[in-house]
């Protein structure tokens, strides 16, 4: 939270890091003779933002907010000038506090108005346009009259003898902004800085006299445990250090404890000082059950505010309001009624202990709004969800609507939901299975990598399903046990998940169409290797290509502007809203179980079309001879339907139909699909057998090459030993060629007897079927 404050001070504050240009030249005698219909005077020239904190060229142009219709605009660029000792540097901006409305003269004349004050600016003003992430932020800068609050009964200077405070830096050094983390740090400084004092009654603001400072300059001011640290600069969040060591911040009208903050001046090329508060909100206790029923009255309707009393939620921490106080709007289901008589506000949110905090809000969605009842119970009716008092606060929001760039101010709960000791079995159960189905699916590709008998067309059509369900699998167990967190990272990982298990059903459907032409074009005549080929890579461009377009669309359809599909409606899919998939169940529908009814009716049609031609080729005696491989074939293939089809039908209606008891066999079901694919297809004694003897293969390859390597190593060794030995010439060297010729003679012969008795070996009844899984030498036609 720190850098994301820091961020606020630098980009929309400003930090008040001006040019350091004596600039005194008045909009008013450039705007005169002006034809354009408005001018408006910005604190970078003409063509430039504040980017990072300093004006930068960009191609982005500012359009007045406050301007409506199509209007010419005259920019006169330059940096104000500096308030004087009296005035206040104040920034004004339309989205955040205070809430400022502009109106501007075709003159350049600017008025401001707030909920407590309306400033004639004339031409004393400039917008200095923060440019973040595509986006301008319209903030105005101006000098201001200072006004100082009237604190009742606080102690005079005079009265004092010591006024202390913590220095957030270490004597002899200032804060500076890091430029790369966009943090602060401390650097060293010549230059020394007392703070300004809050004292008396009339209250008046004076220097702090050194004689009477205690500084406590430890460095490094961390906030406390469960407290909220928040950083406040003295332009924007006015706040006064009162005599008696109190920090009073008077736009939230909230006064801290010496322990509660520590204050420094910003190193800036401006000669006012730019003053830093680092302060701490404490936040509410939290309570348990039974604290709760402790803490409501009897007979009464008890809700708990989520902060205290004048503060409200910001991204679930607590910061000062300055809206009044807050009240709870009541509802019979989702009609607004009156507050009941009994009521009771509490203050403090639940004591998770073995559970986990949701957050229902309408900036999360439209079907997260939550409504709190007559009775205290806080509804979700579109997610239907009920959780009762004391699993909940609720609490006004404040959060920037990045489609209006506005500040909106919406009721939000933060529920606790408890551990469901059933549910955690359903997982682990669920995770375990899934990781021996990707471990399964993993060795299976393998096998079949190392198998090139396996890796025909249909094989390759199975390696491909498997590829595909291996990678849905594994990404869904890592996101299991890491938890990946929303954003970007939650995003790829749901488009990654989506395409894989699309890809997966269309591959099923490449097996289930295959199987069908197999037998609707039996032929005597098998057709050619570059067929096969080319039929392959016609089935790998719609069952990779389909699933690709699927997921570009659903892309599209998810980051397309809000102006373009509404956020809440069913078309945009919201993933990665709530989880790092789609968030809804209309999303999950269309977007993911529609296409697998779709796909998983068209396989049925294939599988029935199948059977049908299998029952005709029983009358057929032209192909008698191969009808017994492809009704194996046929076998293997209804069990895979069996297995996916099944699968897929029962997830879909698990989403749709409850209870979710009623579906723990066919998720164990699901969950296993790699097991039970590996064990289908590995498992057969044909591909068992095929695997054994590519694996007797590669080892006799590798005895060859050893006793190869053993015979050259001899001779090379006889032939040292000839050299050696020149005058018994041909008795020994004919002895040592003969062994060494004998030696070799024999080797081969071994060679030659092993290949003739691997070949050879008549096969038992399982290697005269052919395989439907891997190496099939029948019908060569049979694609997949």
């Amino acid at each position: 939270m720190r850098r994301s404050v820091a961020v606020c001070l630098l980009g929309v504050l400003g930090v008040c890091v001006s040019q350091d240009v004596d600039d005194n030249v008045t909009a008013s005698s450039i705007c005169e003779g002006s034809t354009a219909d408005y001018c408006v005077r910005t604190c970078c020239p003409e063509g430039q933002n504040a980017i990072a904190r300093e004006c930068t060229e960009s191609s982005l142009r500012w359009t007045p907010s406050f301007l409506s219709g199509d209007v010419s605009l005259k920019v006169v660029g330059g940096p104000m000038r500096e308030c004087g000792p009296n005035e206040d540097q104040v920034t004004f901006t339309t989205f955040s506090e205070p809430r400022a409305t502009f109106e501007l003269q075709p003159s350049g004349e600017l008025t401001v108005t707030t909920d407590s004050d309306v400033y004639h600016l004339g031409h004393d003003y400039c917008f200095r346009n923060i440019e973040h992430d595509g986006q301008i932020f319209e903030t105005l800068r101006c000098c201001v009259p200072k006004v100082v609050p009237q604190v009742a009964g606080l102690v005079s200077i005079d009265n004092v003898t010591r006024v202390a405070f913590r220095k957030c830096c270490p004597v002899g050094q200032r804060l500076v902004v890091n430029r790369e983390t966009q943090d602060f740090d401390c650097a060293n400084s010549s230059v020394s800085w007392l703070p300004e004092v809050l004292h008396g009654d009339p209250t008046s603001l004076v220097p702090l006299p050194p004689e009477k400072a205690e500084i406590r300059a430890e460095g490094d001011f961390r906030c406390p445990q469960n407290a909220v640290p928040q950083y406040l600069h003295s332009d924007h969040n006015k706040f006064f250090l009162e005599a008696n060591g109190h920090l009073l911040v008077d736009l939230y009208n909230v006064t801290l404890n010496p322990d509660r903050f520590c204050l420094d001046v910003l190193q800036s090329p401006s000669p006012k000082p730019q003053v830093i508060g680092h302060v701490c909100y404490d936040e509410t206790e939290r309570h348990t059950e039974e604290q709760f029923e402790e803490l409501c009255p009897s007979e009464s309707v008890c809700t708990r505010k989520c902060c205290a009393a004048n503060f409200l939620l910001s991204n679930t921490y607590c910061i000062p309001a300055t809206t009044s106080q807050w009240r709870p709007t009541f509802h019979q289901e989702e009609l607004v009624v009156p507050e009941p008589d009994n009521f009771t506000l509490l203050y403090g949110r639940s004591e998770c202990e073995g559970g986990h905090n949701f957050i229902f809000s309408r900036r999360v969605g439209e079907k997260d709004v939550p409504f709190l009842q007559v009775n205290g119970d806080i509804q979700v009716p579109r997610l239907n969800l009920t959780f009762k008092a004391h699993q909940c606060c609720i609490d006004s929001e404040v959060f920037f609507d990045e489609t209006t760039k506005e500040n909106h101010v919406v009721e939000t709960a933060i529920c606790c939901q408890p551990e469901d000791l059933e549910a955690s079995i359903r997982e682990y159960v669920n995770s375990t299975l899934l990781t021996i189905s990707f471990i399964c699916l993993f060795i299976m590709l393998a096998i079949y990598m190392l198998v090139p008998k396996l890796r025909n067309v249909h094989g390759k059509c199975l390696m491909s399903h498997a590829a595909a369900l291996f990678v849905a699998f594994f990404l869904t167990v890592f996101n299991q046990l890491h938890g990946v967190e929303l954003g970007p990272g939650c995003d790829a990982l749901g488009l990654m998940l989506y395409y894989s298990f699309i890809a997966a059903l269309f591959w099923l459907n490449v097996m289930s169409f295959d199987i069908w032409w197999t037998f609707a074009h039996l032929r005597t005549q098998s057709p050619s290797q570059r067929s096969l080929r080319n039929r392959f890579i016609r089935h790998s461009l719609y069952a990779w290509g389909v699933p690709l377009l699927m997921t570009c669309l659903l892309a599209f359809f998810n980051y397309v502007p809000y102006d373009v599909i509404p956020k809440g409606a069913i078309l945009r899919p919201d993933l990665g809203e709530r989880k790092c998939f789609l968030s809804g169940k209309d999303q999950e529908l269309y977007y993911f179980y529609v296409p697998i009814f779709i796909v998983t009716g068209v396989n049925i049609l294939f599988f029935v079309a199948t059977a049908y031609t299998l029952y005709q080729a029983e009358k057929s005696s032209r192909i008698l001879n191969r009808k017994r491989t492809a009704r194996d074939r046929l076998k293997v293939y209804v069990n895979l339907f069996i297995i996916m089809e099944v699968s897929w039908i029962a997830e879909c209606l698990s989403t749709q139909i409850g209870p979710i008891q009623a579906w723990y066999f066919t998720d164990i079901i699901n969950a296993s699909q790699g097991l039970l694919i590996f064990l289908l297809f590995i498992g057969r004694s044909s591909t068992r057998q095929t695997i054994r003897e590519r694996f007797v293969e590669l080892g006799r390859r590798g005895l060859i090459d050893s006793v190869t390597r053993r015979i050259r190593h001899a001779d090379k060794n006889d032939e040292a030993a000839r050299t050696s030995m020149p005058t018994k010439t041909t008795n020994t060297n004919t002895t040592v060629s003969s062994s060494a010729t004998a030696r070799k003679g024999s080797d081969n012969e071994a060679y030659q007897m092993t290949e003739k008795g691997g070949t050879d070996r008549p096969k038992g009844g399982d290697e005269q079927e052919l395989t439907t899984d891997g190496p099939d030498p029948a019908p060569a036609d049979c694609a997949c």
